[in-house]
C-alpha cells in the first residue's frame, strides 16, 4: 500500500510539472489562435446522477451550441485553430 501511494505522488508530480512546463506555450497559442478564454465550465452528470462542473480547454468558438448540443464534425466550423492543433497533437 506504501508503494502504491508514493508511485501515485511521485506520478502526480510528474504531471504537474509537465503541465507547468506547457501552460505557457498553451496559453500562447490560445492568444494566438483562439482570440478568448482559454477554459470553460461544463456542467456534468456524475456517479448517481450527482452533477459536476469540469474545467475544459476551451477548443470551439465562444457559445457553439448556443442553438443546442451537437455532435462535432470532421471539418466543423465552430471548431478554432487552437482547437485543430490540439486534436492533431492528441492533447485533446
Amino acid at each position: 500500500m506504501f508503494v502504491n501511494r508514493s508511485m501515485d505522488i511521485v506520478f502526480s508530480l510528474i504531471g504537474i510539472t509537465i503541465g507547468i512546463i506547457l501552460l505557457p506555450i498553451i496559453l500562447l497559442g490560445n492568444l494566438i489562435a483562439n482570440r478568448g478564454p482559454l477554459f470553460y465550465l461544463q456542467e456534468r452528470i456524475g456517479l448517481y446522477g450527482i452533477s459536476f462542473k469540469i474545467i475544459k480547454f476551451r477548443t470551439m468558438i465562444k457559445n457553439a451550441e448556443s442553438e443546442g448540443m451537437q455532435w462535432a464534425s470532421k471539418d466543423d466550423f465552430r471548431v478554432t485553430l487552437f482547437g485543430r492543433i490540439m486534436r492533431n497533437l492528441r492533447i485533446d
